[in-house]
């Protein structure tokens, strides 16, 4: 592995990856390769050296001294609780500040804070998973929804026979709390003609009950001592209520229980069994149809995204449409995700360069070149199959700084400075010893 010092040695790189990280990206750095250092050093190590042996001296110095072993895959972006972590090789740096809700391998994601819950209408409530998404409605045990808390002694809208005989019809309010129905009069007849908060036997005279059990739309009404069916409500029948219209009556509502309908593009709203609306809840997505509408989609309005060689945006109605396809053009002809934009451009993924002593490696998104300053005693100069960080050999090439030979069978070196500059020959090709060159024929 580079023996670069992790705080210097990713400074450069990480100016690119914490914009890509606050910007939800993902960043695969999976087949960056970054060249051992020592690679073509000395003799190598003896089997008493820490590094082991291997050829030009990889696993350790001419001392025999070995290389560090890395804890992590250099490149990878890990996740620290909320806080988004990328690995040198050795170490876990933060990249950024923590993500406003959750952090899920090593990208910011979600619409809510892991364990939060919010109240979707008076008797049901969602949950925030650990990847940020809220959970479906769940409904409240015996217990109204205020405030994100399930509390009270009974869930709104149903019904019991209660009082000291349990024979006064009750119903549970909005609040979580038991209100008196029927005048706050017992039942004729007590507990017996008392059932599920509804008198069954006889009345008293010019009362309403509701009929059919939580959210029904039938009542009656005490007429001569018995009780009498009336016109169903519109949305939903309610005891402690009156009817618009004329005629006492415990109509209520607006809407019909258990149906939704969008606050706004983002919200959605569900009909308690109050026949009433509950507090806005947020889609994962967009609210689409209006009055009656509901949470749908599959992607945030605005955002974009690589498929394949395809720039991809996602519509105002939440679905990925094409915008343009990168193979089509000859300057930059692959996808790839700059900021939180997918768009045409890039270097190719793996890529090797240098900017003076820096080595630069093309990242695995297409766009980013990631910076690595070479250690002291090393430098940037080109090698078999691209370019690395290569030790300084001044001893050799202050000695003979005009040599020219063979590494191998297919490779020329030469003195550059301080420094070993290899060029591995073409196959048509071979490296002659007698003039260090790669060339073709006969000499």
């Amino acid at each position: 592995m580079n023996k670069l010092n992790a705080r210097q040695t990713w400074a450069g790189a990480l100016f690119g990856v914490v914009a890509l990280v606050a910007a939800s990206c993902t960043v695969d750095t999976s087949k960056i390769t970054f060249v051992p250092d020592d690679e073509f050093n000395g003799s190598g190590g003896n089997s008493s050296a820490s590094g082991g042996t291997g050829q030009g001296g990889q696993g350790g110095d001419a001392a025999g001294t070995g290389g560090a072993t890395g804890t992590c895959t250099a490149g990878k972006l890990t996740c620290a609780g909320q806080q988004v972590q990328i690995c040198t090789g050795t170490d876990l740096i933060d990249v950024g500040g923590s993500c406003p809700f959750a952090c899920v391998d090593g990208l910011c994601t979600g619409a809510c804070v892991p364990g939060g819950q919010q109240c979707v209408s008076n008797g049901a409530y969602q949950s925030c998973s650990t990847a940020g998404e809220w959970s479906e409605p769940v409904g409240c045990v015996n217990k109204a929804c205020i405030e994100e808390a399930c509390v009270g002694d009974c869930s709104p809208s149903t019904y019991r026979c209660g009082g000291a005989a349990s024979a006064l019809p009750q119903r549970c309010n909005d609040q979580g709390a038991w209100e008196d129905l029927n005048g706050g009069l017992d039942c004729a007849g007590g507990a017996d003609n008392c059932m599920n908060g509804v008198c069954t036997g006889a009345c008293t005279e010019g009362v309403d009950q509701c009929t059919g059990g939580p959210g029904s739309t039938t009542w009656e009404k005490c007429i001569g001592g018995d009780w009498q069916s009336q016109t169903a409500c519109a949305y939903v029948c309610n005891a402690s209520e009156s009817c618009t219209g004329g005629g006492a009556c415990p109509c209520q509502g607006t809407c019909t229980p258990g149906t939704t309908t969008c606050a706004n593009g983002t919200q959605e709203q569900l009909c308690n069994n109050s026949g009433s609306f509950g507090a806005p809840y947020s889609c994962p997505f967009v609210c689409a149809g209006g009055a009656g509408g509901q949470c749908g989609g599959v992607c945030t309005p605005g955002a974009t995204r690589c498929d394949g060689s395809v720039v991809q945006t996602c519509s105002a109605s939440a679905a990925w449409t094409k915008s343009v396809d990168c193979a089509d053009n000859a300057e930059a002809s692959a996808c790839v995700i700059v900021g939180s934009q997918a768009q045409c451009g890039g270097c190719k993924p793996g890529a090797t360069r240098c900017d003076g002593n820096v080595l630069e490696v093309c990242a695995q998104d297409s766009a980013t070149w990631l910076k690595n300053q070479c250690a002291p005693g090393n430098v940037c100069n080109g090698i078999k199959g691209g370019f690395g960080c290569v030790k300084l050999l001044s001893s050799m090439c202050s000695a003979r700084p005009t040599l020219t030979t063979c590494l191998d069978t297919n490779t020329a070196e030469k003195c550059k400075g301080l420094g070993l500059v290899f060029d591995e020959c073409g196959i048509l090709e071979e490296c002659r010893p007698r003039t260090g060159q790669c060339t073709s024929g006969r000499f």
